[in-house]
């Protein structure tokens, strides 16, 4: 059941990639013109326009404060890439270092083959923008563009709750420091923000979780 879930979304991303990639760039105005050549009766209709498809590309005029931030980041960002590339050479060339490295990559390996999956669930219908373990350990709450927050079991993946708490999408959830170590039903023990410049604060009540929107910024 799992393997047939996974083959479908894999199917289901393999889509939506392919109609991206067919689509227009982002930026680009395709523009199309059919100039009519001959008078209508000295040529067929099937061939009496040619059609002439242009591509502009649009951009938006950034300020100096944007240039300017833009050249630091790459400054930075060179910088430290070319420090990481004498450092990755060094390496390379030091025998004992190689060697140090190898042994740290095998350990890393060995550590990964011992991971197994335990579960698998789909969390929303659509993409996902954050997920966060309770302070205990034994929820897990997630949130998506779908405005909705869903918490599961951490043991066997069982779905507890899905809430619609936003209207637009979920940018991140979190929980509070001491939710389900004994803090009270009527504390709040999520917190949630959204695209739309809001934020819920979801308290426990019971079996329920009781919403409380409030905006922010």
């Amino acid at each position: 059941m799992q393997g047939d879930r996974r083959d479908r979304l894999r199917k289901i991303l393999a889509e939506a990639d392919a109609e991206q990639a067919e689509a227009p760039a982002q930026g680009q105005i395709m523009l199309q013109q059919q100039k009519c050549t001959k008078p209508l009766n000295d040529v067929p209709h099937e061939s009496m326009c040619v059609k002439d498809v242009h591509d502009e590309l649009f951009y938006t005029e950034g300020s100096e404060e944007l240039q300017a931030a833009r050249a630091q980041i790459a400054s930075f960002s060179l910088r430290r890439a070319a420090h990481r590339i004498y450092d990755a050479k060094r390496r390379h060339e030091d025998a004992a270092t190689a060697s140090d490295a190898a042994a740290e990559v095998a350990g890393a390996l060995d550590d990964a083959s011992r991971l197994v999956q335990q579960c698998s669930e789909v969390g929303d219908d659509r993409p996902i923008s954050g997920c966060r373990f309770s302070p205990d350990g034994q929820t897990l709450a997630i949130c998506g563009w779908g405005g909705v927050v869903s918490l599961f079991r951490s043991t066997g993946c069982a779905k507890l709750l899905a809430a619609p708490v936003h209207e637009e999408r979920c940018t991140d959830v979190s929980w509070h420091p001491h939710a389900g170590l004994g803090q009270g039903s009527s504390a709040v023990h999520l917190a949630t923000g959204c695209a739309d410049s809001t934020a819920a604060l979801l308290s426990e009540s019971g079996a329920n979780m009781q919403l409380h929107c409030l905006r922010v910024g």
